[in-house]
């Protein structure tokens, strides 16, 4: 059984979308129940227990089922009993591998509990179960695996530990899941094109570092001054960022916005912003979607390193939203004033 919410902004993965705004957070739970979805029929027969029903996993091979009322821990009860034996997961883990499941089928003791590094657990197997075997237990903190333990053991059931995984919780977890992000190619980007000076700017839909919903084609109507940058809060693109923050009111006077980017999460955009004092709006391109459509998100080549990054590149786009400038291979130093110079 996987046990996961609808996909509707603003209720799933409140904590990650403080990071990377409700509407990608949502996106990304989908992407992580469809990933669930697709592994557990090969494992056995697969039920999706929903708390709203919903068209969005409508998945051939998996039944849909409205969990019961109650909290977490009744929900899963209900689940549980009348199935046993049973293994109940989250949809938070979409990285675990098939071996841990594996191993969570394979159980003998009453309750078997595959713990996560932030004191929960990814999975639940039980061969018995007591009304009482989630009494107490504090969701969603540090103690909810010892918890859940406690309670089961007083009411008489056999605990064991599984194999252990992370969950995806919070913006920073989403660098433990890199490849999975790459292989999935969340969310879906256009292919690139080319672009060139008179091309017509991609829009981007993204959030900037207060994790605010930030739509470029917002802006329409102004000059704005796009600075893509490799990583917030390192020695280069300080360099930059704070050349063009001391040259804010000379931008405002040609009536430019300057506007940061870069492949971080909102929360390091935030810390960066607020270090350097940055009057201007730092958009979190986690996924590098907008750096793939600006055609900067190029294979990296140092001294015994390979790596895809952030070409630096800056472009200034007119108020018909055209592009008017491109600069490649900035150099931080002086570049606020070169842009300056072509308003």
């Amino acid at each position: 059984m996987l046990f996961a919410k609808a996909p509707v902004p603003g209720r799933v993965k409140t904590r990650l979308a403080a990071g990377i705004g409700p509407q990608q957070a949502a996106e990304l739970h989908k992407l992580f129940v469809h990933t669930m979805l697709a592994r557990l029929p090969k494992f056995a027969e697969c039920e999706l227990h929903l708390d709203i029903l919903t068209d969005d996993f409508n998945t051939p091979n998996v039944s849909l089922t409205l969990q019961s009322p109650g909290d977490l821990g009744q929900r899963m009860l209900h689940a549980l009993s009348p199935r046993l034996p049973a293994l109940l997961l989250g949809s938070d883990s979409p990285t675990v591998p098939d071996a841990h499941i594996q191993a969570m089928l394979s159980t003998t003791a009453d309750v078997t509990l595959a713990p996560t590094e932030d004191g929960g657990y990814w999975a639940i197997a039980a061969h018995r179960t007591h009304p009482d075997m989630f009494a107490n237990v504090r969701w969603s903190t540090a103690d909810t695996l010892t918890d859940t333990e406690t309670a089961c053991q007083a009411a008489g059931l056999s605990t064991a530990r599984g194999p252990a995984w992370f969950d995806i919780d919070e913006p920073e977890d989403l660098a433990k899941i890199t490849e999975f992000l790459e292989q999935s190619r969340f969310p879906k980007h256009p292919p690139f094109m080319s672009l060139t000076v008179g091309s017509n700017a991609p829009d981007l839909n993204l959030t900037d570092e207060a994790g605010q919903p930030f739509k470029l084609s917002s802006l329409q109507g102004k000059t704005v001054v796009l600075y893509f940058y490799p990583k917030a809060d390192t020695p280069g693109c300080t360099i930059e960022s704070c050349e063009f923050r001391d040259h804010t009111a000379a931008f405002a006077a040609k009536h430019a916005v300057i506007i940061g980017i870069s492949p971080d999460v909102a929360n390091d955009q935030l810390k960066f912003k607020s270090k350097l004092d940055l009057p201007f709006s730092l958009l979190a391109d986690f996924d590098h979607g907008g750096a793939e459509a600006y055609g900067v998100w190029k294979e990296i080549s140092i001294p015994g390193r390979t790596f895809m990054g952030i070409a630096r590149t800056t472009f200034v786009i007119g108020a018909d939203g055209n592009i008017t400038h491109i600069f490649e291979k900035v150099q931080p130093a002086g570049h606020a004033a070169e842009v300056l110079a072509v308003l």
